[in-house]
């Protein structure tokens, strides 16, 4: 068989079983683990992580997204010192891809791979709303652990990671603006499919302009900031947090009680509370047109508007008196943001693709006449797929409520309000301190992280 023929065979057998890198479903080596810690006690759930051979391990197009998972599912667990080696790993892995540009198209490897087969094969980027809450959890490593100086110095990264972000941005349009005329493509009808495809996407209840504008972030950093007596840093922090959050009570509550710098001898607990996973991304088709040939291209999406959150009711001591959460940020928000801000470059790369696909069946005719034209039309209809890898222990939602206790031992009682999963802690506190109380709700089990500080503000 002619050259082109047997590349094509060659893909078509690579993308029917004999390799998972193409087609295998990220979500299926990942849903089991958080099914498990939400199931039962889960002390093997890292072991498993470890041990799972369709994950990438230390190689391969998915390694970031197990250094991701396996910090993750490690904090959660409460072994931060894990969680930070894992977190560790995976920032050096984000700031190497930083610094490489968006495609380089004189790689021969994985580029030219995916630019024939789909994206599935390249190595999983990740986008600039994971990244803020990546360092966030790193933050949270720290303060767990009593490193209130590394603490700080990670706050201390959000700042330039937000700059960062902002010129990745703005790289990313210019190369997409690059493209279109490079590829001669009609630039209304590229910006009219692009438009379209956020469109399909469902719309929050809040948008923000910048994906990377993470409130849990700038909270955590913030409290990192005060904690280590950085009270002007910590006043910067709470008030990026408030401009995202302009209604929430505890957020001005903390910028009240710096701008008083003094404090009655009372504990406070600041409760921060996690509930659930993101949902998985689904594919959305749109339709373009191209030097006269009709392409689908394969986006990332969501099918349906992610469940509303519903945090949680802090009761004190039995008290009839109840405090309810706020939200702290709107992941979801987030995450279409996150999607809008990198269609154009989704699209330019499934066109470069559909150029070389064409350019195949074009020599497999040539070369190998019928038998090459229903090899090529299969293996384009069934090799474009979108990539639907995404950070799958995100949580769902945010939430935040705090309260200051008299000295002495209390029962906190938080309740879901959407499934009513309820849960007491005895805490035993005392004046001057402030009390980090996370909990995390997997659905039917809530993992609960304290750690106490000494008020810096005496």
């Amino acid at each position: 068989m002619k050259r082109a023929v047997w590349f094509l065979l060659f893909a078509m057998t690579l993308m029917t079983g004999c390799s998972s890198l193409v087609f295998r479903s990220y979500e299926q080596s990942v849903r089991p683990l958080l099914q498990q810690l939400d199931a039962q006690p889960s002390d093997n759930a890292v072991a498993m992580l470890d041990e799972n051979k369709l994950m990438a391990l230390n190689h391969g197009p998915d390694q970031l997204l197990y250094w991701l998972e396996k910090g993750r599912i490690a904090q959660i667990q409460g072994d931060f010192s894990s969680s930070l080696q894992a977190f560790t790993q995976a920032m050096a892995i984000v700031d190497q891809q930083a610094a490489r540009p968006l495609i380089d198209l004189s790689d021969l490897g994985q580029q030219s791979l995916s630019l024939a087969v789909n994206d599935k094969v390249r190595d999983y980027v990740m986008p600039a709303d994971q990244r803020s809450f990546l360092q966030a959890f790193q933050a949270l490593n720290y303060l767990f652990l009593h490193r209130l100086d590394s603490a700080a110095v990670e706050a201390r990264r959000e700042g330039q990671l937000y700059q960062q972000a902002v010129d990745r941005n703005q790289t990313a349009g210019r190369y997409v603006e690059k493209q279109v005329h490079r590829l001669h493509l009609d630039e209304g009808e590229f910006n009219k499919t692009t438009e379209a495809h956020s469109k399909s996407l469902p719309t929050p209840a809040y948008l923000p302009k910048y994906s990377f504008l993470n409130a849990y972030g700038f909270f955590v950093s913030g409290l990192a900031f005060e904690l280590n007596h950085q009270l002007n840093d910590a006043m910067i922090e709470y008030k990026k947090a408030l401009a995202l959050n302009p209604s929430n009570i505890f957020i001005q509550q903390r910028l009240t009680r710096l701008n008083k710098k003094a404090q009655p001898a009372t504990a406070e607990v600041i409760v921060i509370y996690e509930q659930g996973w993101v949902p998985s991304l689904s594919e959305a088709r749109a339709p373009f047109v191209w030097d006269n040939h009709l392409a689908w291209l394969s986006l990332p999406g969501y099918r349906e508007p992610w469940l509303p959150p519903s945090g949680f009711v802090l009761q004190l001591d039995q008290n009839k008196n109840v405090l309810i959460s706020q939200p702290l940020v709107d992941v979801y928000g987030l995450a279409v943001q996150s999607l809008r801000e990198r269609s154009g470059a989704l699209m330019i790369r499934q066109i470069m693709r559909l150029a070389v696909k064409i350019n195949l069946s074009a020599r497999a005719q040539q070369q190998a006449g019928n038998v090459g034209v229903v090899l090529s039309d299969i293996y384009n209809a069934i090799s474009e797929q979108a990539d639907l890898r995404t950070w799958l222990s995100l949580p769902h939602s945010v939430q935040l409520a705090s309260i200051a206790l008299k000295p002495g031992s209390h029962t906190l009682l938080w309740r879901d309000q959407q499934t009513g999963l309820a849960q007491p802690l005895t805490l035993v506190v005392s004046a001057h301190q402030i009390y980090l109380v996370r909990v995390i709700n997997t659905g039917h089990r809530f993992y609960v992280q304290t750690v106490a500080y000494k008020n810096t503000l005496l």
